[in-house]
């Protein structure tokens, strides 16, 4: 499986750093902010990769992050602790994926989860625009994909790898509202 080399993650991520909203077509019209606005920038593309950081494994595409409203509202203890994992272990989402990742007899270490887009809209229910989408896609989430296997685990995910039309994936729903044994088949894949 092709991989990502140390030197090619610390370009995505200064990519990221670099990436702006009042340079992204449409995102401040949608009131979006980056990671450094919100006080989550650090060594990682997206906080995620605190703990699923694989560089030669599979990706898992998610569509974007969380409303940077919501992260606003975080307690103390929630904030440290997704400081610690990358993710809110208390999220259907996450509790899907830790026990499809548990089936498919792997571990978060082993994946490397990302964001199709990795600015933050306002609410996690806020749509974000499509341009928004390329443009993050093609300047970060690209170079992270590297040549791997990636399942795209949401919508706009599925259709910027389709998009691009060099890109090994599968797809399923957003882990919200997907089957753990689906996810589990679909990490299953990406793993061989």
């Amino acid at each position: 499986m092709v991989g990502l080399s140390k030197h090619q993650y610390e370009a995505a991520v200064e990519a990221r750093r670099a990436l702006t909203v009042a340079g992204t077509a449409g995102a401040s019209s949608k009131n979006m902010k980056s990671l450094i606005e919100t006080g989550w920038d650090g060594d990682y593309v997206v906080p995620n990769q605190i703990s699923s950081r694989s560089l030669s494994g599979p990706v898992l595409l998610l569509d974007n992050w969380i409303g940077w409203l919501t992260a606003e509202d975080w307690s103390t203890q929630k904030n440290q602790e997704i400081r610690r994992f990358g993710y809110d272990r208390s999220l259907t989402t996450n509790r899907r994926l830790d026990a499809a990742i548990t089936l498919a007899k792997t571990s978060w270490s082993e994946l490397y989860i990302t964001q199709a887009c990795v600015l933050l809209p306002r609410c996690d229910s806020d749509a974000i625009p499509d341009a928004v989408y390329r443009e993050t896609f093609a300047a970060i989430t690209k170079l992270e994909i590297a040549g791997r296997k990636v399942i795209a685990a949401g919508s706009k995910g599925r259709d910027l790898c389709k998009a691009d039309g060099t890109i090994e994936y599968s797809h399923c729903r957003h882990p919200s509202r997907e089957s753990v044994e689906t996810l589990r088949e679909c990490i299953e894949w990406a793993m061989k």
